[in-house]
């Protein structure tokens, strides 16, 4: 049970003069919400062979909050009630390796936010001992999707699209 949550009881805009001009927002929080928590977060993971790692995890909560006061304006239920994900690491040969991950997130029903969906996928080589190369695709199977909401009411939240990026790890003095 969690007693006296943070609210947002003031907000004001600040004119920034000096470069680079901007607007600030500004909060002022209070701790001053009670909720109670129940749930369950789990996580197992398993060496299936030297090769092979596999590992799965999961998360369930329900919150119950004591009716909210007039002026809060951070909302507490910002939090998916359920999450889902498994991994798996393979060592394949000639000093590659392959990395599969799948999550899945329950709907945030308060902000209209669906629930999602994302698969991600890494190949990296171990050119050397001292140099590794890889290449990640996050979201490959989703254009794009709503992470979280912003509970300062400045935007929706972040919007995650499908990417794609390289790099390359020297490790030097090896």
């Amino acid at each position: 049970k969690y007693k006296e949550l943070i609210k947002v009881i003031d907000t004001e805009r600040a004119f920034v003069p000096r470069p680079p001009r901007r607007m600030d927002r500004l909060f002022v929080y209070t701790n001053a919400h009670d909720t109670t928590v129940y749930g369950v977060e789990t996580s197992l993971e398993w060496a299936a062979t030297d090769w092979l790692r596999w590992q799965v995890n999961g998360n369930w909560h329900r919150m119950t909050e004591a009716p909210p006061a007039a002026d809060l304006l951070l909302q507490m239920a910002s939090d998916p009630s359920k999450s889902f994900g498994t991994r798996a690491r393979i060592d394949l040969p000639y000093h590659t390796e392959l990395d599969l991950s799948w999550r899945y997130v329950g709907s945030l029903s308060t902000y209209a936010i669906p629930s999602y969906s994302s698969f991600d996928l890494r190949a990296g080589w171990h050119v050397w001992d001292n140099l590794e190369v890889s290449l990640t695709v996050n979201n490959a199977f989703d254009d794009d999707h709503i992470e979280f909401y912003d509970e300062t009411g400045g935007a929706m939240g972040a919007r995650l699209v499908r990417s794609f990026f390289g790099r390359f790890v020297w490790h030097l003095g090896r």
